[in-house]
């Protein structure tokens, strides 16, 4: 039965048949990161915006505590953890998804070369399956509003190779795990409690505290503020799913590991909504003139 990330070990495999015992497989593939970030933001802000955003990304960390710094992922390599991988496929998925509620013709290939690379961030990181569901079931509601619904069929089939985790652990270790026996990492399971060796209370404080620390109150505003948007403002679809797959993500956080890597993508979707937001509506120039109203 699997307990470290599944999907990780067989893409070094696959890597290391034509780059040999490195990990120059993994970095060349990061190396895709930064430029799906510029297209994701070129695409629903504007070519000026997506690069200023690019240069914060790579050469300064604004908003590293965002999980926005491509240091800290080429860091995660080295360590040969799974984030990177994990988050390069989704944001490489999502620049394919992110613009369908407007085009009138289906691309059903890209659709499904993105559902690909959700099922295979989820082989990689597996707590990150909601943020995949959530987006999997975006693209299956926009396939249903254009009464495309054979491609509903195509792309539930390609996300069940998310599940192929569930397969190995039946055949290979005659249990049903859904993806790795690591419930030790879940905070209010007995085992965590032994490990920690403190109550409910103090553990549900010791969650929050590292989520987020008292140093990260901006992003707290922040959400706060995509809140605000999302409540006064009307969004589409894209928008709505991505506000689910970030409080999804939070909840993850909440219940497992708050913090350092494992917090990567849950703060990294929040700037995403951030942004998108922002561009939108102006939600920050709206804020001031109604606090400016009030104050007057």
């Amino acid at each position: 039965v699997f307990y470290f990330m599944p999907g990780l070990r067989y893409f070094s495999s696959l890597s290391n048949i034509f780059f040999g015992d490195t990990n120059f497989g993994y970095i060349l593939l990061a190396t895709f990161l930064p430029y799906a970030i510029f297209k994701l933001f070129k695409i629903y802000t504007n070519t000026k915006v997506a690069f200023i955003l690019l240069i914060s990304f790579i050469f300064f960390p604004i908003f590293e505590n965002m999980g926005f710094r491509h240091f800290n992922y080429i860091w995660q390599i080295a360590r040969n953890h799974a984030e990177t991988l994990s988050i390069t496929l989704i944001v490489i998925g999502l620049t394919f998804i992110v613009n369908i509620e407007k085009n009138k013709k289906i691309d059903i290939i890209k659709i499904l070369f993105s559902i690909i690379l959700f099922s295979f961030a989820v082989l990689a990181r597996p707590n990150f399956f909601p943020t995949t569901t959530i987006f999997t079931l975006y693209v299956i509601l926009i396939l249903y509003l254009n009464k495309n619904y054979n491609y509903i069929f195509l792309v539930s089939f390609f996300y069940c190779i998310s599940f192929l985790c569930l397969v190995h652990n039946i055949y290979f270790g005659n249990s049903f795990v859904l993806f790795a026996d690591a419930n030790l990492h879940f905070a209010f399971t007995e085992r965590f409690h032994k490990l920690i060796l403190d109550d409910g209370i103090n553990i549900i404080m010791r969650q929050l505290t590292i989520w987020n620390p008292l140093y990260n109150i901006h992003r707290l505003i922040i959400l706060i503020i995509i809140l605000y948007s999302i409540i006064n403002y009307k969004h589409n679809f894209f928008t709505y799913a991505l506000l689910l797959s970030v409080i999804s993500q939070h909840l993850v956080l909440l219940t497992t590991h708050p913090g350092g890597r494992y917090a990567y993508l849950a703060w990294f979707l929040t700037f995403i909504l951030f942004v998108k937001v922002e561009h939108s509506n102006k939600t920050l120039q709206q804020i001031f003139i109604k606090t400016k109203k009030l104050l007057i």
